[in-house]
């Protein structure tokens, strides 16, 4: 099985220079990182969050360190990811989103973004899709876990039921359930699945 991209051999400016020859309204438009059905929701990392504000009845709770010890207040867990910064009023020390507690309302933060709670050792998929015939396991790849993150090497092992577990070389800053993790051998794309688990060090 095989996928095709049509503008997969050009690069970007290449691109940009065949549309200026056709005249193309796109041609020096400006590119856009954001999610096109969010329509313009100004810049920063609270857009995304506005948006949700509209689908999701989110409650106001806790952010505690580590220990429990209630630090400050959030809008909704929705409002939050796992490495985003977060603001502790009366703290100089820059705080960042460990672990959200559904169960409890609890979003836990810690001071740096080295601290273990959000070092990932290792994680779980759900089943992976391969792009094509699956490498023989456990091997020794490169994962990817976001969008411009270098690729990082890693060690395969299957698991049941088609899921794997990606042990890192070396620490992932800020991986969390839910985000998408795909494989490489050298360049090329053996596929991908969505995290259903992470080991941090803490």
């Amino acid at each position: 099985m095989y996928t095709l991209f049509p503008l997969g051999g050009l690069l970007k400016r290449d691109v940009r220079e065949r549309a200026r020859k056709l005249a193309l309204p796109t041609a020096e438009k400006r590119e856009s990182m954001g999610l096109c059905f969010v329509g313009e929701r100004g810049a920063g990392a609270h857009a995304f969050a506005r948006f949700l504000d509209a689908y999701v009845d989110g409650r106001p709770g806790d952010m505690v360190d580590p220990s429990g010890a209630v630090l400050a207040r959030h809008a909704g867990l929705h409002t939050l990811t796992i490495g985003q910064g977060a603001r502790i009023p009366g703290r100089r020390e820059r705080y960042f989103v460990a672990r959200k507690l559904p169960a409890t309302n609890t979003v836990v933060v810690v001071p740096g973004q080295s601290h273990p709670m959000l070092q990932c050792d290792a994680l779980e998929t759900d089943a992976f899709m391969w792009a094509a015939a699956p490498p023989p396991l456990p091997d020794t790849l490169l994962a990817q876990v976001r969008y411009r993150q270098a690729a990082a090497p890693c060690t395969v092992e299957a698991l049941g039921g088609g899921r794997v577990r990606v042990s890192f070389a070396s620490p992932m800053l800020a991986v969390a359930p839910g985000q998408a993790v795909a494989l490489y051998r050298d360049d090329v794309c053996l596929g991908s699945a969505t995290i259903a688990s992470v080991r941090n060090q803490a």
